[in-house]
């Protein structure tokens, strides 16, 4: 019975062993990057006949995805994400419908606010501007520009106004890999449209958040506090969202976290900070309180009292 239970023991853990150790080994030098400068995601396979969409090379969480019918020799990465070979162009190892190989051209990549979270890139071919797999609907592909920053989050034809916080028609919302039209702004001036944060923006009469018309807001009082938070002279948003109980006159950011505060609460992501005082709250930085509030009353951390 013992010998039946170590022999069991034995094959279960040399299983476990090629499966986790020496499979994975094994199959690192299976593929070996298509251009490992540009891209750690795109990969030829041992004997270099087939292209895999591999991201970061982690195939055992992320996946292994081989892109049937690629053109070995012909392929080549352009970016990060986006490649082509002589047929056709890929985006996350997924073909674009429509997209011109031969006029295909990476622009840029775009991040977010202070935390650089990553918005997708930007390409063109002779016919469309893309943003990831969608391509902007009726652009002026020869009279496009980006408003506010390079590669930032709006862009206009001297036309219309396009936003990569782009709701689809059909109710979707943003996907970098989705392959669809992308549509302007509806009556956004372009005459007169400004990028107020990475998040808000507006023109003469009009107050966007990603790229959605924020309805009964008094532009000419309108003022963006950072990419979550705005008010007006009678209403305060944060993520463009009415925050209820906020007094426009007194609400200001607190400097060095992410508290605000009006005359009579002190707010954490759009919530109040339970038990907290205005008057005396402040962020500190004492010994190991890092990222630390205190006011009359004690500590405060990620929105709670400690």
């Amino acid at each position: 019975m013992k010998r039946k239970i170590t022999l069991s023991l034995i094959i279960a853990g040399t299983f476990l062993f090629l499966f986790f150790v020496v499979f994975p080994i094994a199959k690192r030098f299976m593929y070996h990057a298509v251009d490992i400068q540009t891209s750690r995601n795109y990969y030829y396979d041992w004997a270099q006949r087939e292209i895999h969409y591999i991201p970061i090379g982690n195939w055992f969480e992320l996946g292994d995805n081989k892109i049937t019918g690629a053109d070995v020799e012909t392929f080549r990465v352009v970016s990060d994400q986006y490649a082509k070979d002589k047929n056709n162009v890929y985006f996350h190892g997924t073909k674009i419908d429509g997209a011109d190989a031969e006029t295909f051209e990476y622009l840029c990549a775009a991040f977010g606010d202070e935390d650089q979270l990553w918005r997708g890139e930007f390409a063109k071919d002779k016919n469309r501007l893309y943003h990831g797999a969608n391509h902007f609907e009726n652009l002026d592909l020869e009279n496009f520009s980006f408003v506010g920053e390079t590669c930032g989050a709006y862009l206009t034809d001297s036309k219309h106004i396009y936003s990569t916080f782009y709701n689809f028609d059909d109710g979707s919302t943003e996907d970098f890999r989705d392959n669809k039209p992308i549509p302007c702004i509806p009556d956004a001036d372009p005459n007169t449209f400004e990028v107020l944060d990475e998040n808000y923006a507006g023109d003469d009469k009009q107050v966007f958040y990603k790229g959605v018309h924020l309805p009964g807001v008094e532009r000419k009082t309108f003022i963006s506090l950072n990419y979550n938070y705005a008010k007006s002279a009678s209403i305060v948003y944060c993520n463009g969202e009415p925050l209820d109980g906020a007094d426009p006159a007194t609400f200001t950011l607190i400097k060095g976290g992410d508290y605000v505060k009006d005359k009579n609460a002190v707010y954490y992501y759009c919530s109040i900070v339970p038990g907290a005082d205005s008057a005396t709250f402040e962020m500190v930085s004492e010994g190991n309180k890092v990222n630390y509030a205190k006011d009359k009353n004690g500590y405060y951390h990620g929105g709670h009292p400690k």
